[in-house]
């Protein structure tokens, strides 16, 4: 098995795209299963896998063998997650509670600030 990877990533870095195709459904469970456990949503572990197999895709010609080849993809695969969570953490929203009162009447100084901004535009506008 370890040859056989061995031989699909020269073939891929040689720019066979079947190889690499080969690559992907070889190491695509573990490579899921790890987004999943990084990330903890499904719907951000199959961007996270799709990131990391278009990042290995245009930098396989980068792997120089000094590990195996999982062990690359799942850098790249950790590296994603870290990017997807800081997206997800900084465009997270808080639940509003539906049945908490909210009070619209605008205040005293909210009605002030209004008449003044109103009379400065009606002087503008005359002017």
């Amino acid at each position: 098995m370890a040859s056989d990877v061995v031989e699909l990533v020269r073939s891929a870095q040689a720019g066979n795209r079947a190889a690499f195709d080969e690559l992907v459904r070889a190491t695509y469970p573990e490579t899921y299963t790890l987004a999943l456990r990084l990330t903890s949503n499904s719907e951000d572990a199959a961007d996270v896998v799709q990131e990391t197999y278009l990042r290995a895709y245009r930098n396989i010609e980068k792997f120089r063998g000094d590990a195996q080849f999982t062990t690359w993809l799942y850098r790249i695969t950790a590296n994603c997650a870290s990017t997807q969570l800081t997206k997800r953490n900084r465009h997270r929203h808080e639940e509003l509670d539906v049945d908490a009162q909210v009070d619209t009447a605008p205040t005293p100084d909210a009605r002030s600030d209004a008449a003044l901004d109103q009379q400065h535009l009606t002087q503008a506008l005359a002017a």
